[in-house]
């Protein structure tokens, strides 16, 4: 008889943003800049195309999905809003997964604080969310 592989799929941890878009001003006299909207499709794309880096035998290990979008009925609304859910696997922390965020996105954004795993401690949770972990 073969031996047969049993593959275990581990419950990822899900961490919802809440994220606010803004317009972005031009550097150049006279340059118009990016309205608000604008900004918030260039970080949706992000989040749509983005790979996280994992082991060849790791199919994803960060999947990261674009769940609403909420803007003003203005053209030139002042912010634009959208969800992200985001889980991922043991290969990567919370912090690893939000310092990517940062550092390849212009919006802000908020961790809804109900969604973390209860396997991490609370102050750590409290101190991600508001924040104050990356300072």
């Amino acid at each position: 008889m073969k031996d047969q592989m049993i593959t275990t799929h581990r419950i990822k941890p899900l961490i919802i943003l809440e994220c606010t878009a803004c317009p972005r001003l031009a550097l150049a006299e006279g340059a118009e800049g990016t309205k608000a909207i604008c900004s918030g499709l260039t970080d949706i794309q992000w989040f749509s195309d983005y790979i996280f880096p994992g082991e060849p035998s790791n199919f994803s290990p960060v999947t990261m999905a674009v769940t609403s979008v909420r803007t003003g009925k203005d053209a030139n609304a002042d912010e634009c809003y959208f969800t992200v859910e985001i889980s991922y696997d043991e290969s990567y922390t919370t912090e690893k997964v939000l310092s990517t965020i940062r550092r390849w996105t212009y919006c802000k954004f908020t961790i809804r604080e109900d969604t973390h795993s209860s396997t991490e401690p609370e102050d750590y949770v409290s101190r991600l969310a508001s924040g104050m972990l990356f300072h």
